[in-house]
């Protein structure tokens, strides 16, 4: 495993000025809202994965889910918005959040994905490799946990 530091290090967060999702949950910037309420907003990512790629995110700003400090808004909205696309779009769909640079995350504003899945799309949507007990070791290892394989009893 590569040792390749998330970015920006913790605590050194980007601010909320020049946000575009601050300024959608403003009504400042363009958005086909799907989904607002009090504490979040969803609307259609402009650069979808799939045709009703949603994106969910709170009305306030946080860079990523470790700074927030309340998800009970959040994730009442990102169950609503499920709920949506399960009833009028797919039953089948992926729901993420990018966490950092490294991970994918474009935009700097806590946000999950909604994802829609259909019929004959390709199925190899993450490339996986099989965990070894060393790899295994290290993770362990780097998280301060104690490396132990096996069932509970």
């Amino acid at each position: 495993m590569s040792e390749r530091p998330a970015s920006p290090k913790k605590g050194a967060r980007r601010s909320a000025d020049g946000c575009v999702f601050c300024k959608i949950a403003g009504g400042k910037a363009p958005a086909w809202v799907v989904f607002e309420d009090e504490h979040a907003i969803a609307f259609l990512d402009t650069r979808p994965i799939a045709p009703g790629h949603i994106l969910v995110c709170p009305k306030s700003h946080a860079e990523r889910l470790t700074d927030m400090e309340d998800m009970m808004h959040l994730t009442a909205a990102l169950k609503a918005v499920a709920n949506l696309v399960e009833e009028k779009l797919s039953t089948d769909y992926n729901i993420g959040a990018n966490q950092g640079e490294l991970a994918g995350q474009v935009v700097f504003h806590h946000h999950w994905h909604i994802i829609p899945r259909y019929e004959g799309e390709p199925r190899d949507f993450w490339s996986r490799q099989v965990l070894t007990d060393e790899m295994a070791r290290e993770v362990l290892g780097k998280l301060g946990v104690p490396a132990r394989k096996g069932g509970r009893e």
